[in-house]
């Protein structure tokens, strides 16, 4: 299948992004989402057949060298297998499909029945047992869904292409894809079972740079809007569909992410033994589960020894964001607070905050901050030293890309909101006070997750490539 010549255009753009060929040969990753004002031009099939493949290659992907054996492995007890993900994006394409009239009869009934669903447990009791079905079982489904998709794609009627049009499922399909790919790269980095990785994957090494302390930066008060404008170009969740404007004083926020080397000072401080810097909630989860250290960190990595990255064990980059639990980043701040006794209260921004800092990061278009000096759609193959992202004119560094940045709100719909008919239950059962939204996307979020409108949240004590910066009001 050929590309047409913006597709070349944008590939010749991004070719400094993209980092390794996947299955087929090909850069994965690196293509920007289709451009929904332009998909009934007559380039609009071959770009939505591109977005595609390039979507699909890259679960293909990471899960290249994952046997069976491995495929069965719950690396995290309130997550399903690996299995599970290998085979619920696929069957989110035939639900999704079928719901919008696009494909008339299921692929496999006990398939998309058993793997339609993830979960979101507070606790590992809530996730009931089951039988999986087996890695053959589940890569031949995928063949098959893969052929489907491309048999719709071929006669999809692009004339009207909003978020009521049937092609507006397709376009969530690929996008949750693309989510998954992400979740899937966290749970792989959880196992203690060793993984193969996938051909051209380049983990990222330590540097000799001076380990980085963060300075502080006082940003001048800024008017801001959350959530995508109504000529929004691409796909859209519901949850960034509503609008928020308003003006955010001036704060003071942190240059870089909080590295790894001054997180290992608050653990040789002892701050995982300091009820004090905790929230109750965050102090109980340290409690229950008796953490001394970082989640990706080792018994050995406080003395110089490696971390858990997505295919094995790595040596440290100390000048690297540490990644942890938004329980953990919070403790951080307040012992930041206790060491600083005559200065404000250190905190975590909020999303407003985020916002302001993030305005004028450089970006390829309006929707996306994809632009090639950020560690975002797989640059890297994890996360790079702070220092080493393109600053906003203000100076910061990685306002987007490298990990995701824990905020202090609660998920929380903007006004406006409406749930979308497709996938009523994506965003509305998590606006609570038990999940916490993260913002500017990972190296591993591409897509519209690695846009600047996109919001992602999670439990506090869940894991994802992400970590912090800080804040503090002025007073």
């Amino acid at each position: 299948m050929g590309l047409s010549s913006k597709q070349r255009r944008g590939e010749a753009e991004r070719s400094d992004q993209a980092v390794s060929p996947g299955p087929a040969s090909r850069i994965v990753g690196s293509l920007a989402p289709p451009r929904v004002d332009r998909l009934a031009e007559a380039s609009g099939r071959d770009d939505l057949r591109a977005y595609f493949e390039d979507t699909w290659a890259l679960t293909e992907w990471l899960f290249q060298h994952l046997t069976d054996e491995c495929l069965c492995e719950q690396p995290d007890p309130r997550r399903q297998p690996l299995v599970f993900y290998l085979g619920h994006a696929a069957v989110f394409y035939v639900n999704k499909l079928r719901m919008a009239g696009l494909l008339a009869d299921p692929v496999d009934p006990e398939l998309e029945s058993g793997l339609a669903r993830g979960v979101d447990p507070k606790d590992a009791a809530d996730l009931a047992a089951r039988v999986w079905p087996d890695g053959g079982v589940v890569r031949t489904y995928r063949t098959q869904v893969k052929a489907e998709v491309e048999r719709v794609i071929d006669r999809l009627e692009l004339e009207t292409c909003g978020p009521d049009a049937p092609v507006w499922s397709l376009l969530m399909a690929m996008e949750h894809d693309r989510i998954h790919f992400e979740t899937s790269s966290v749970l792989m980095r959880q196992t203690d079972v060793p993984l193969t990785p996938p051909d051209g994957w380049r983990p990222v090494h330590p540097t000799e740079s001076a380990r980085v302390d963060a300075q502080w930066l006082r940003l001048p008060p800024r008017r801001v809007r959350l959530g995508r404008p109504g000529h929004a170009q691409t796909f859209a969740w519901d949850n960034e569909l509503g609008r928020l404007e308003a003006d955010v004083p001036s704060f003071d926020v942190s240059t870089t992410l909080i590295t790894q080397h001054e997180f290992a000072t608050f653990v040789r401080a002892g701050g995982y033994r300091e009820r004090r810097f905790w929230s109750p909630e965050g102090w109980g989860w340290n409690q229950r589960t008796h953490c001394a250290r970082p989640p990706f960190w080792t018994e050995e990595t406080l003395d110089g020894g490696p971390v858990r990255s997505t295919f094995g064990l790595r040596p440290v980059v100390w000048d690297a964001p540490v990644e942890v639990t938004a329980h953990e980043a919070h403790a951080y701040t307040q012992w930041m607070s206790a060491e600083h006794p005559d200065r404000p209260e250190v905190r975590l921004p909020t999303e407003l905050e985020w916002a302001s800092f993030s305005l004028d990061a450089p970006r390829v278009h309006d929707d996306h901050a994809t632009h090639p000096g950020f560690n975002l759609a797989l640059r890297h193959h994890g996360p790079r030293p702070v220092r080493t992202s393109v600053k906003t004119p203000l100076g910061i560094h990685d306002a987007v890309g490298n990990v995701w940045q824990w905020l202090a709100d609660d998920f929380q719909p903007l006004p406006g909101f409406e749930k979308h008919d497709l996938y009523p239950d994506f965003s509305e059962p998590y606006f609570d006070d038990q999940h916490a939204v993260l913002r500017g996307g990972s190296w591993a979020s591409s897509g519209t997750s690695a846009s600047r409108h996109y919001r992602l949240w999670f439990r506090r004590d869940f894991l994802q490539h992400a970590g912090f910066r800080t804040a503090r009001s002025i007073v």
